[in-house]
């Protein structure tokens, strides 16, 4: 009986070998079969993976509020790294997986998760996922289109559009799905977006790569292009979420910390802070001054906001001898701000600030007003802002301050103008970057 039992584990581990042995050499969906075990790899999608998502009965255990005709997807998180998931079922190309008793736990997209290398061989994985490394030079094909008879992201070039297409409108005129199967070249790359080219034409159109790869509207890989006569329009085929029923299992929720909760800020996409200024001033007349803004960020790209500063820096003139005078002012406003560049957690401002104020000349003993104006204030600036955490910026800026409509003994306008260098450190809740 031992021995048998023995025969019995050595030929379940055999297998389970074979299985995982086969699940590391995956490079189409076809390779996939019900019965297989897979163990999945790194996550590509910063801890979260693209390619595999909770069933409805799963999330319903962790996410008591989704409801059943809920079109959002809950991925699974770094936390199932190397876990082990049997295939139960395959339709099309997506596979329901099995984890633990729950036979009916998630959902993977198997030519996603070859193409983002979160199954199988890394070998396999499309350098599509990563923009960075796409570079001049390199050949991309056109595969189906997934808008109304035209590619989501691909766009023929305004020179094209005149030239070739004798076409005046400025609008973009996006290609057809006639060019499905088409293989360009990437003659010039800007960060997110490509020129593509032929051998016939230096400049055919303009790619924008991230919501070409979301679409997964073209391919990079060359041992996979294909020709036109190969590609299958399949028709669109989405589940039906009505359909599906509670789970009659019942697991041990997950930690809630691997369910990718979307905040209220983000689903607007805007993030809010408060930050404290510092700001140096070149004439001695205002050669420091302090205070806070409020501000909002919205989708990552525009800074709008108001703001308050005061400059009590100690400067002070014998108005009337031999009575010595103090200069105060503070002034109030709004701010905006846009991003010239954005690189990583470092972005590039153009910043200006406009407001009014009022100043006066205070007897330093009594602190009496003497005299007292109000005034315009307008201050263009370059700044930085680097992203210490999710929940701090650090920014620093240089500008120089314009100040209108001064008038007081001894002090007009010009003399608060000033270069001026300031930094202030954000403190609230930001979106999270896209990498």
């Amino acid at each position: 009986m031992r021995q048998l039992i023995t025969i019995v584990l050595t030929a379940m581990s055999s297998l389970a070998w074979a299985q995982n042995n086969m699940a590391e050499s995956y490079g189409d969906p076809l390779d996939f079969k019900v019965g297989d075990v897979i163990q999945l790899d790194e996550p590509s999608n910063d801890g979260m993976y693209r390619s595999v998502y909770y069933t409805y009965q799963a999330a319903k255990n962790i996410r008591p509020d989704l409801k059943p005709h809920s079109t959002e997807k809950i991925y699974l998180s770094n936390q199932f790294y190397k876990a082990p998931f049997t295939v139960v079922e395959i339709k099309g190309k997506e596979a329901t997986l099995a984890y633990g008793i729950m036979k009916n736990f998630a959902v993977m997209d198997l030519e996603l998760s070859i193409r983002s290398g979160e199954v199988g061989n890394k070998e396999n994985m499309a350098p599509i996922w990563l923009i960075e490394d796409i570079k001049k030079g390199d050949r991309l094909q056109l595969k189906k289109a997934v808008g109304p008879g035209t590619y989501k992201s691909v766009y023929f070039t305004r020179k094209f559009v005149r030239k070739n297409l004798k076409v005046k409108s400025t609008d973009k005129i996006y290609l057809s799905r006639e060019y499905e199967g088409s293989i360009f070249k990437i003659a010039n790359k800007w960060d997110l977006l490509a020129l593509l080219a032929n051998d016939s034409a230096k400049e055919i159109a303009s790619i924008d790569l991230k919501m070409a790869i979301e679409n997964e509207e073209i391919e990079i890989r060359e041992n996979h292009f294909v020709i036109k006569s190969e590609i299958i329009m399949d028709p669109e085929n989405p589940q039906d979420a009505s359909k599906l029923s509670d789970s009659t299992l019942y697991i041990k929720p997950i930690d809630t910390d691997t369910i990718k909760r979307v905040s209220f800020f983000d689903r607007l996409g805007i993030g809010l802070y408060m930050a404290p200024i510092v700001e140096a001033l070149t004439k001695k007349s205002s050669s420091s001054a302090y205070g806070g803004a409020l501000g909002v960020i919205i989708h990552n790209k525009w800074q709008v906001g108001a703001y308050i500063q005061q400059y009590s820096g100690g400067f002070s003139e014998r108005l009337i001898f031999p009575n010595a005078f103090t200069l105060d002012y503070t002034y109030t406003g709004f701010f905006a701000a846009y991003p010239l560049l954005q690189k990583g957690m470092l972005s590039v401002l153009a910043e200006t600030k406009v407001g009014v104020g009022e100043a006066a000349w205070s007897f330093e003993e009594t602190t009496e007003v003497l005299d007292s104006d109000h005034f315009f204030v307008f201050n263009p600036r370059i700044g930085l802002d680097y992203r210490l955490s999710r929940i701090s910026i650090l920014n620093i800026s240089l500008g120089y301050r314009i100040v209108q409509g001064l008038k007081m003994t001894d002090l007009s306008s010009s003399e608060l103008n000033s270069f001026n260098f300031s930094a202030m450190l954000k403190i609230g809740w930001f979106n999270k970057l896209k990498r």
